[in-house]
């Protein structure tokens, strides 16, 4: 009888590591597969790192087990999705402020992209900084890409232009804005370096928005675009929502929930995803900068897309989950840098310590190679 019951709990250890792996493979692969073809893919990637620590359970309880021919496997799994894994949760032990201080005469061109959220919605005066505002002007940054950089017309509202430009006027003397087809979200470029020929690219949102400019950084052009793609719009209840099918253990209701509510955001990542990895194409120069809110993680198709060809700056040279997105059940990371073959990220972060919005900033330091 206890031999019996051995193999059985044998077989079962089996089964539930071929459950944690599975899932955890289709998730990692979320970067490679269309939304319009299998949309699934593209939740389970969205929850990744939940598949993840099913993957450490079970590699804890083989390597307790000493069983050293399914750890052999299970690393195997680990290398298919290393791609997606060291995205998620890149280490980049070089990447520390010391770095800054060996670049001798050189000095890396800092950029930073930050969804203000309307600046909080938030008044400014002298007295009283607007939080946003105070923050853009001591981060010292050399280009800022801002999402939903929405303005009042009365400063008795919320932050105005005329306050941003006598604000930030002065370290940043080059300011354009540029709003979504609808008028919706507004995308905003400060500057140290003059910027010409704005313009609008068609994602067809009605209410987010992406935008290019050409930036003369020491009298070479580069492209810099802002994106800020579709947002989920989910209700302030549905985190709520998950957590309890969650701990009811109802996998399929939890999916079905999610899918209602995810999918169309989802196909219309895809979309905007094709047309700005085919906007960057048509590009053909190795001198460009993608910066913005994704309203998508690390391992997505719509980060993956956009970065063909293009590095992940905070892959590179950025450390752990980088969450930039907080709410009370949601943390993770949906602003992104992506920088063409002309630059060399050596430093990527978020600034948790950033306040007045529902995002942290993210910023990159990178080294201009042509420079």
């Amino acid at each position: 009888m206890i031999r019996y019951l051995r193999a059985a709990l044998r077989y079962m250890s089996y089964i539930l590591t071929l459950v944690a792996v599975l899932p955890y493979l289709v998730a990692s692969m979320a970067p490679m597969i269309p939304p319009a073809r299998i949309e699934l893919v593209a939740l389970m990637g969205m929850a990744f790192p939940l598949f993840l620590g099913g993957m450490i359970l079970v590699t804890l309880y083989w390597l307790l087990r000493l069983h050293w021919q399914m750890l052999l496997a299970l690393g195997l799994v680990y290398a298919l999705s290393w791609p997606s894994l060291s995205a998620y949760f890149p280490i980049n032990r070089s990447a520390t402020r010391e770095v800054l201080g060996q670049q001798g005469e050189t000095k890396p061109l800092k950029v930073l992209s930050y969804n203000v959220c309307a600046f909080g919605f938030a008044r400014h005066s002298a007295r009283k900084p607007n939080k946003c505002l105070l923050y853009l002007r001591s981060c010292d940054a050399d280009i800022i890409c801002l999402q939903e950089a929405l303005t009042a017309d009365n400063s008795d509202w919320s932050v105005t232009e005329a306050q941003i430009g006598a604000y930030l006027g002065g370290k940043y003397p080059h300011r354009q804005t540029i709003a979504s087809q609808a008028g919706g979200s507004r995308l905003m470029i400060l500057s140290r370096y003059p910027i010409s020929e704005g313009e609008r690219l068609d994602i067809d949102s009605p209410t987010n928005g992406a935008a290019a400019w050409t930036v003369d950084i020491d009298g070479r052009p580069t492209k810099i675009i802002n994106l800020h793609l579709e947002s989920f719009r989910l209700p302030p209840q549905a985190g709520q929502e998950y957590m309890e099918l969650v701990a009811k253990g109802e996998a399929f209701a939890l999916k079905d929930a999610m899918q209602s509510r995810l999918g169309p955001a989802f196909l219309q990542h895809n979309y905007q995803a094709n047309r700005i990895r085919e906007y960057i194409r048509r590009l053909g120069s190795e001198r460009v900068i993608v910066c913005g809110d994704f309203n998508d993680t690390p391992v997505s198709y719509a980060v993956g897309k956009i970065g063909e060809g293009l590095t992940n700056a905070f892959t590179a040279a950025g450390n752990g989950l980088g969450i930039s997105f907080r709410s009370r059940y949601f943390r993770v990371r949906i602003d992104h840098i992506l920088v063409g073959a002309a630059f060399e990220p050596i430093l990527t972060e978020v600034d948790v310590s950033a306040r007045g919005s529902d995002h942290y900033p993210i910023y990159t330091y990178i080294l201009d190679k042509e420079g």
